[in-house]
């Protein structure tokens, strides 16, 4: 028997509702509410000593210690903080267990059409993208939420292409025959070898699977990966098709769908069957993100990224095939966040590009805490303040689940070390403020069983013979020779047989039925028979081709897989030149800027080098018009002393002349020697006149009778040697006496200064001239000693002996009498006398 099926008439004329819509919270559950999940992992560190200032108290609490290199020990606060998570994570906990606390639970609900989100904070170089990501031996927690998500729903995804996305936040369902010919046109242009499986193939797979129940759905796995770097939105799989990596990137928007979700507007939005699809385009997208090389971290992070997971779930109809409506669609999405880390610019010793992504990066995350701020204070306080979303990108992108419900994780990585305590210590701060605010509680919406259709039910308990019929014509199972009318025998032909069997009409009329439907077997067996023959050539001609396609086929995979790789490589070349490129454009930045500086540092120091030699020339002018001034004036002073030592040698020569006159006058009155009155205490004295060298009287006295002295002990015992070598020191500014009796000095070197140390090693004695005026007079002292060498090889002076040679005027009184102090030389060694006389002359 054939059967027909046909749908029920309330899923034609009834519209459905919609499971995936997320409906505003109503007064009845608005307060059902849950708190941000906060989980703490401790990075494992090389140094012992840092790890006494991190504790792991239990599996839910640590504690922080100061070290002496932090703030608060330089400001001498030594306060111990005990910080509470939902989980503790130390050293020695590997990527599963993380995974098994943090995202098993987030995952039940996002197969269950619940929304979620998983981002790590934390510092630069804390383990961020580490936990996130993992390596081949120890995957993180995105590879391994993809292999339980496929493991999952391993058996029940669409055919691609069936859902497809709307490029608004949305999706559409397709026919068959529409993703048929997609599906043909990838294979055409080699789309499907950018999924290569051998690039993951040594990766551990992580073998967890969820139950979700014998549902009459079918699901679908769409994945995007984007980075937020400097405040711009950028698609990370944007021409992912292309073989090469464009440098340049445009930027996205953000938008806000009808079920108030935040998205990237034109991103890239790719299916996936596959945990290797999705890691494929993961590593390519990742090949995209910006990183850099700082003090802190060789690989440092420069943007967030977001992998967004979406899954969709769309229902069955009777036939086994994915309902036409799109209001059946479900739709859930797990957002996997890696924020870039916090940094100092002292600790990480950035500049140029480096520094202003810095700044970013820490504006961005400061936008995050103070929308958290202001969340959990409207939360405690009951206000209703405005939370900023839009001061930041990541901001927007979070506003969805903060407002309107999702289930919300973060996982905040520590370093141990000293160094980075402080900066932790904020971190940690953050952390203890995130715990405290609630989101919405996400519920799955329900799917109305009364308005579903029965996927359950059999093809065939709903067909009818009409509808199967038709079905076979427009397959081909029936000829066009079923519609002709074949003979038939009547029911109760047996019957008929037994009753009338001796009757000849009868007889014949059934030879004739039976020979009709021979011929009519006969003819039809042969047309079967000529058809079976076709059908076996067109299937074997067919068979021929699709092996001669399938072999075309496997070289043009091997064919397209080796230029992959090729191309893969070149594409690796690519990206480190790149890489090399721009730290060596930074570089030449950062040595022109380095250049300029110091060109206009020397600019600076040239101007101030000029001003200097301007103010430089200004003094010297200045003090050459000083000292001209000053050489003037004792030029002036200088030829004012002269004339005055010239008038007053006229006036001495004068009254010399005048003295020398009465003298002469005298001598010739008295010839012989002169009577005078000697008052030393002798009976008398005899005196010669001298020509201009004498006492103050003008005459040489010696007491005891004796006219002139014999010899000189001091001279005597001074030139016993006759070898002996004087050093004999004569300024340039001593004026000749032009007496008659002059010092004289044998075997003696003359100088005018005393700079050469060696002078003195080859005297024996020193003398000194020095002249001074004195009483109108001009006195010459002879200043005499003793060259002694010293123990250290240098010479020493000692002075034992002063000659003083005066010259004075006879006749300086008008009353003729003379009073002196006795005070006499005696030849060239002017020897003193001591003895003091006073004599009046007549």
């Amino acid at each position: 028997d054939l059967f027909v099926s046909k749908l029920p008439l309330d899923m034609e004329s009834k519209r459905l509702k919609t499971p995936g819509r997320m409906k505003t919270p109503s007064a009845k559950n608005s307060f059902e509410k849950d708190p941000v999940e906060v989980f703490c992992r401790i990075k494992p560190t090389s140094n012992p000593v840092g790890d006494e200032n991190i504790i792991k108290l239990s599996d839910t609490v640590i504690q922080f210690k100061p070290p002496c290199t932090s703030y608060a020990s330089r400001n001498g606060v030594q306060k111990i903080c005990n910080f509470t998570f939902s989980g503790v994570y130390g050293p020695e906990s590997d990527q599963n267990t993380v995974f098994k606390r943090l995202c098993v639970p987030l995952l039940e609900g996002f197969l269950g059409g619940k929304n979620g989100i998983v981002f790590t904070y934390g510092v630069t170089g804390s383990g961020k993208t580490y936990t996130m990501t993992g390596n081949d031996d120890d995957p993180g927690l995105l590879p391994r939420a993809l292999d339980v998500v496929f493991n999952s729903i391993d058996n029940q995804q669409t055919r691609r292409y069936v859902i497809t996305p709307d490029r608004m936040n949305g999706f559409e369902i397709q026919s068959e025959a529409d993703a048929l010919l997609k599906r043909q046109k990838d294979l055409e242009f080699g789309k499907a070898a950018l999924f290569k499986k051998s690039e993951n193939s040594n990766r551990m797979v992580e073998k967890t699977s969820l139950d979700i129940g014998d549902r009459n759905v079918r699901y679908a796995v769409f994945v995007t990966y984007t980075e937020i770097y400097n405040n711009f939105a950028y698609d990370l799989l944007e021409d992912y098709t292309e073989k090469t990596i464009r440098k340049a990137k445009q930027s996205k928007i953000l938008r806000e769908d009808s079920r108030h979700n935040m998205y990237v507007f034109g991103v890239t939005e790719v299916e996936v069957k596959s945990t290797e699809e999705a890691l494929s385009l993961f590593h390519r997208g990742q090949r995209k993100r910006r990183v850099g090389n700082t003090a802190l971290n060789a690989e440092s992070s420069r943007s967030h990224s977001i992998f967004t997971i979406r899954l969709v779930q769309v229902p069955l109809d009777c036939c086994h095939e994915p309902v036409q409506n799109p209001d059946y669609l479900l739709i859930s999405q797990l957002c996997l966040v890696d924020l870039a880390g916090s940094e100092r610019t002292v600790r990480a010793r950035t500049a140029g590009d480096r520094l202003k992504e810095a700044g970013n990066i820490n504006s961005s995350l400061m936008s995050l805490r103070t929308c958290i701020e202001i969340l959990r204070e409207n939360q405690m306080n009951g206000t209703f303040k405005m939370v900023p979303y839009r001061d930041s990108k990541l901001t927007m992108l979070f506003k969805s689940y903060f407002e309107y419900g999702g289930s919300i994780k973060m996982i905040v990585c520590i370093d141990p070390s000293s160094d980075s305590y402080d900066e932790t210590l904020q971190v940690m701060k953050f952390a203890e403020l995130t715990k405290e605010v609630q989101v919405i509680k996400p519920h799955a919406p329900e799917i109305i069983e009364d308005e579903a259709p029965p996927a359950k039910r059999r093809l065939f308990e709903f067909q009818t013979p009409q509808f199967k019929t038709q079905s076979m014509k427009s397959k081909g199972l029936l000829s066009k020779s079923t519609s002709l009318i074949i003979p038939k025998l009547p029911p109760n032909f047996i019957e008929m047989l037994k009753q009338d069997n001796e009757n000849f009409d009868t007889l014949l009329k059934f030879t004739k039925i039976l020979e009709r439907q021979k011929m009519w077997h006969e003819r039809h067996l042969k047309k079967l028979q000529s058809n079976s023959i076709e059908f076996r050539s067109a299937l074997v001609s067919r068979e021929e081709n699709m092996t001669l396609i399938n072999q075309q086929y496997v070289d043009k995979c091997s064919e397209i897989e080796y230029k992959n790789k090729i191309i893969e490589n070149l594409e690796e070349d690519l990206v480190s030149q790149q890489v090399k490129t721009d730290e060596i454009e930074q570089q030449l930045e950062y040595f022109e800027r380095n250049a300029k500086d110091l060109e206009r540092a020397v600019e600076e120091k040239d101007m101030i080098l000029t001003q200097r030699k301007i103010l430089e020339q200004k003094e010297r002018y200045k003090l050459k018009l000083h000292y001209q001034s000053m050489a003037q004036r004792k030029k002036k002073e200088f030829e004012a002393v002269v004339q005055k030592r010239i008038k007053d040698h006229e006036r001495d020569y004068v009254m010399q002349a005048e003295k020398l006159r009465k003298v002469k006058e005298l001598l010739q009155d008295v010839p012989g020697q002169s009577k005078c009155h000697v008052a030393c205490g002798s009976e008398g004295c005899n005196c010669n006149v001298r020509n201009k060298t004498s006492c103050k009287s003008g005459v040489y006295c010696t007491p005891g009778g004796q006219q002139i002295p014999l010899s000189n002990p001091r001279y005597a015992k001074s030139t016993v040697s006759k070898n002996t070598k004087w050093l004999e020191h004569k300024s340039p500014l001593v004026l000749p006496t032009n007496t008659l009796m002059q010092p004289v000095i044998k075997n003696r070197q003359k100088v005018d200064k005393l700079t050469n140390a060696k002078d003195f090693e080859v005297t024996d004695k020193y003398v000194l001239h020095h002249q001074e005026a004195k009483d109108g007079n001009l006195e010459t002292h002879l200043v005499k000693g003793d060259v002694i060498p010293t123990i250290f090889g240098g010479s020493q002076v000692v002075f034992n002996d002063m000659e003083t040679l005066t010259q004075s005027s006879p006749i300086r009184d008008s009353s003729g009498n003379h009073e002196c102090p006795h005070t006499c030389g005696t030849g060239a060694a002017g020897t003193n006398c001591n003895s003091p006389c006073r004599r009046t002359c007549s």
